[in-house]
This record gives structure tokens, sequence and C-alpha cells, in this order.
């Protein structure tokens, strides 16, 4: 799976091997479900670009805040009680917070996606 970026929006791009096709959805919008497809690389680009922007449109028309539109900087992660004592416990003994442990973790597990 790929992954495309348009106006803050994530979307994917998968073959459909059923469809003979590309597929695609929107990531995190708010339990709504938006597809698109298309034939060719770019013509699955274009169907993304559209349903973002049929997207955002639907959310301003609704005043709604774009569930997509990562802006947010605050995040809360709920890790079970051994992974979250033994983060602890590497992130003091790198000399590091909880924070700055996790926040390492992500960009390493996220470096060159995008």
């Amino acid at each position: 799976m790929n992954i495309l970026q348009y106006k803050g929006v994530f979307g994917t791009i998968e073959y459909s091997a059923e469809d003979a096709c590309l597929i695609g959805e929107l990531l995190n919008t708010d339990n709504a479900v938006i597809v698109y497809e298309g034939q060719s690389i770019e013509e699955i680009t274009e169907m993304f670009h559209q349903a973002v922007d049929g997207y955002l449109e639907l959310c301003q028309e609704r005043n709604l805040q774009a569930e997509n539109q990562y802006e947010k900087e605050d995040l809360q992660v709920h890790l079970d009680a051994t992974l979250h004592k033994n983060a602890i416990k590497v992130a003091q003994m790198s000399g590091q917070s909880l924070n700055d442990f996790i926040v390492n973790a992500v960009e390493k597990a996220v470096a060159n996606k995008f």
C-alpha cells in the first residue's frame, strides 16, 4: 500500500486484482468512507485530489473541522503497564524524558516514508 498526501489529507493507493484497477481510500475522515479509483497512477492521483477537494468542501459547508488535517500537536498514547514501565526505564537510561523518547521512536519509524 502506498500513501498520497494533498492539502494535509492522506489517502491510500493499492492494486485491486478483483477490479483490475488501482483503488484508494481517504484516511481518518471521521467515520466517513471515501474511496476513489483509477486505471493509472495519473488517474488515481487525480481522483484522490478530487476526493480530498470534495471532502474538504463538505466539511466547510457543514462547518466541520476536517479530521484528516493533522494540525493538532497533542497526541495521547495508551500503553499497557509493562510497556509503559519499560519505556520509562529505557528513556531514563538514555537521558531522555518519556515524551522525547516516544517522539524519537516515532521519528525513526516514519523516516523516509513521506
